[in-house]
């Protein structure tokens, strides 16, 4: 379903329909075995909760998301278990010492469960065929469904730094909006339901922003209410500086952990907390509950945006390999920080995060206990639309490029943000080094290289992201 918006002119009303990113988990029960594992590809990447990470299926039994919606229908696999007896399919009149000892009737379930089996392995087959892998398969049959809204922006004219690894620095807002505020502003409301999946495409049609919602797991409010309780303990057991109560983007502890560079160092490291809070932050991180909504952030970005997922997997590999004291935040993650706004009340002021990739995405999770009708909603200010943003869904966007905040409200909400720093992709493409190391060792023919490169990262920046079929070769 198409929705053509001239921004910012009005944005239609969206009907309810849904469906969220856990769908395409759901539907892969068509095209993988009722258990075991994808197979292995060049281009897939394993994932301890295999959340869409483009390999394997969790056997967790702790993680929700994967027991109820990954990609193996585990109540089939019990059932399959059950009449596991061969593994071959059987013709009448045929009989198997496995199947002897039961009644006409539990045999011929017997007999329907393996040939029903037997027609998911070829209809898996026809489908990896087809598609490459069962993985890209099923996430191309989610993409389909989403909603999609076509805005007059065009990201090749938006600013960035000379280098192109930063986005555009503008100055931060001073003022808190409310819901009625914006909407005097002329603002328009996008009433999301949190859980139907949208895109945002420029006048390329290019994706450059998602609301891929929440996992179609029953458990999922029980995690997100783990993941706010777990804040809440971590922020009375943290040792907050007068400086810490409140950050830049508003009047709210605001607490990241993961891995940085940028001004004023000379390599990348860890973010810093004293001994104490660290173990804090990093119980806080490695919770179960975490690591889900963590993954469901990876699971969205894979999908929308597969190449710039790959390209910020491949740095943050990069960065640990070559300096083994980095640690980052999720096993085969691929966010290099996170930041945890503990509220009591996070309302962020209008902002960019100039210091994050240029044209990478930002992953926010809202949490907590707040009526999103009346406020939470986040605020793109070039767009010149409103998102409701219910507790436990997610939104992604550009945050190095858009001017960003969120609606005031009366109590309640948190959030969790992931991101990665525009300093950490150019420190590996200098080859582990700063620009000006780079610089005073490299060679005639890489200084060209370099300039050659600086000339055309915007661009080549802009085609990691996905584009809709009909998109115009050159683009805007």
């Amino acid at each position: 379903m198409d929705i053509t918006v001239d921004v910012p002119t009005d944005i239609v009303a969206l009907h309810e329909h849904h469906l969220d990113l856990h769908i395409l988990l759901d539907r892969a029960q068509e095209l993988l075995e009722t258990s075991g594992y994808i197979s292995e590809d060049e281009d897939e990447i394993e994932d301890e909760h295999g959340h869409l990470a483009r390999k394997n299926t969790c056997t967790s039994s702790e993680c929700p998301i994967c027991e109820t919606s990954n990609l193996t229908d585990i109540e089939d696999s019990k059932e399959d278990a059950k009449a596991e007896e061969p593994d071959v399919p059987l013709t009448d009149g045929a009989a198997s010492t496995g199947l002897d000892s039961l009644t006409g009737a539990e045999r011929r379930k017997a007999r329907k469960k393996i040939h029903d089996r037997q027609r998911r392995r070829e209809k898996r087959k026809e489908n990896q065929e087809r598609a490459g892998t069962a993985a890209r398969a099923a996430a191309q049959a989610y993409k389909g469904r989403a909603i999609i809204t076509h805005t007059s922006l065009g990201l090749r004219t938006f600013s960035h730094s000379a280098s192109a690894w930063l986005g555009r620095r503008v100055e931060h807002g001073s003022k808190a909006y409310s819901l009625d505020d914006l909407i005097t502003l002329g603002m328009r409301v996008l009433p999301w339901d949190g859980r139907t999946p949208h895109m945002l495409v420029d006048k390329s049609r290019r994706v450059f922003a998602v609301l891929p919602g929440r996992p179609k797991s029953s458990d999922w409010d029980s995690v997100c209410a783990d993941v706010v309780q777990r804040m809440e303990s971590a922020k009375e057991q943290y040792q907050l500086t007068a400086e810490q109560l409140s950050n830049r983007r508003g009047p709210f502890v605001a607490l990241a952990t993961g891995i940085l560079f940028d001004g004023g160092q000379t390599r990348p490291g860890n973010r810093y907390h004293t001994r104490a809070n660290r173990e804090v932050m990093q119980n806080l991180t490695a919770a179960w509950s975490t690591q889900c909504v963590l993954g469901f952030g990876d699971s969205a970005t894979w999908v929308y945006a597969s190449q710039l997922a790959s390209y910020y997997y491949e740095t943050l590999n990069s960065l640990t390999q070559d300096a083994l004291y980095l640690r980052r935040n999720r096993e085969n993650g691929i966010y290099a920080s996170t930041t945890y706004n503990f509220g009591p009340n996070t309302v962020c002021l209008p902002h960019i995060d100039f210091a994050n990739l240029a044209w990478g995405w930002c992953v926010i999770t809202a949490l907590g206990c707040f009526d999103p009708d009346r406020g939470g909603h986040i605020v793109l200010w070039d767009l010149g639309i409103v998102i409701r943003f219910p507790p436990g869904s997610t939104i992604i966007i550009p945050s190095a490029l858009l001017k960003h905040s969120n609606a005031s409200i009366v109590q309640g909400e948190k959030s969790i943000t992931q991101y990665s720093a525009g300093g950490l992709f150019r420190w590996v493409a200098n080859g582990h080094r700063t620009d000006i190391d780079f610089k005073r060792y490299a060679t005639e023919a890489e200084r060209d290289k370099l300039e050659a490169d600086q000339a055309r990262r915007w661009d080549s920046g802009l085609e990691m992201l996905d584009r809709l079929p009909g998109a115009d070769a050159l683009g805007t």
